[in-house]
């Protein structure tokens, strides 16, 4: 059985629009975006990569 903490884990990205550019930690001016699950987290920032987005 999971444990609490990792029943509440989130897993976060950040994205800048205006830069086209995503983080995965925080950065002024960029917008958080979480998960409850790994793989839906993964298959958000594989959209993003493909509509032009960089990783920094």
């Amino acid at each position: 059985m999971k444990n609490e903490e990792e029943t509440n884990k989130m897993f976060t990205f950040w994205i800048s629009s205006l830069k086209k550019c995503m983080s995965f930690h925080p950065e002024p001016g960029f917008e958080e975006i979480s998960f409850k699950d790994h793989g839906s987290m993964w298959s958000r920032v594989h959209d993003f990569i493909d509509k032009g987005y960089i990783v920094q």
